[in-house]
C-alpha cells in the first residue's frame, strides 16, 4: 500500500491502495458514511440486564433529587443560573455517586451516598480523588443536606467490615475549607 493519501467522499483521509485493498478501503468508508461511527461498533461495552434494571429503578429517585436540590452542591450553578463563560450544558444537573468502583452501583439510589452536581463539577472537580476524597464529598453532603447525611450507613455500604473507615472528624475537617 502506498503512503500517499486521498480525500474520500465523507471528507476523511483514505490511503491510496491498489486492487482488492482499495475496494476494501472504499467499502469501509462508504459503510461508515451510511451507518455512522456508532452503529455496528463492536468495541462498545454491553450493559447487563441486571445493571439496566438497577439503573431504571434508581432513575426516579435521581430525577427527584435533582429537582429537589435544584443546584450544584459545590458551586451552586443550575440551569437557571448557569456558569459564566461556559456552555450552558455544563450547568445541567446530574447525580454523582460518592462511592466509586464496585460500590458505585450500590449507591445509585441512596441519598446518603450521592451528591447533586453540575456537569462541570462532576466531570472536572470531583474526578480528582486526591483533592476530593470521599470524606470531603461527605462534608459537602453534610453541609448542603444534613438530613440525608448518614456516615454509618455510608461506611456500611462501602465496607461492612470497616465501620470506622471514614470518621466524623475526617468529614468535619473538610467543613472548615
Amino acid at each position: 500500500m502506498a503512503t500517499v493519501a486521498s480525500i474520500g467522499k465523507t471528507g476523511s483521509i483514505l490511503p491510496v491502495a491498489k486492487g482488492r485493498l482499495r475496494r476494501t478501503v472504499k467499502n469501509a468508508a462508504s459503510s461508515l458514511a451510511t451507518r455512522g461511527p456508532i452503529q455496528g461498533h463492536q468495541d462498545m461495552r454491553k450493559i447487563s440486564i441486571k445493571r439496566k434494571e438497577i439503573v431504571r429503578q434508581a432513575a426516579a429517585f435521581r430525577k427527584t433529587l435533582t429537582k429537589t436540590v435544584g443546584k450544584c452542591e459545590i458551586c451552586s450553578a443550575s440551569p437557571e443560573k448557569p456558569h459564566r463563560n461556559l456552555h450552558p450544558a455544563m450547568s445541567a444537573l446530574c447525580v454523582h455517586e460518592i462511592a466509586n468502583g464496585p460500590d458505585r452501583m450500590k449507591a445509585l439510589d441512596k441519598p446518603f451516598a450521592v451528591l447533586c452536581l453540575c456537569w462541570k463539577c462532576n466531570s472536572m472537580s470531583v474526578m480528582n480523588k486526591k483533592d476530593w476524597p470521599q470524606s470531603r464529598q461527605l462534608a459537602i453532603l453534610l453541609k448542603s443536606r444534613p438530613n440525608d447525611f448518614d456516615l454509618t450507613a455510608f461506611n456500611n455500604l462501602v465496607n461492612p467490615n470497616a465501620p470506622n473507615r471514614i470518621t466524623i472528624d475526617e468529614v468535619k475537617e473538610h467543613l472548615e475549607d
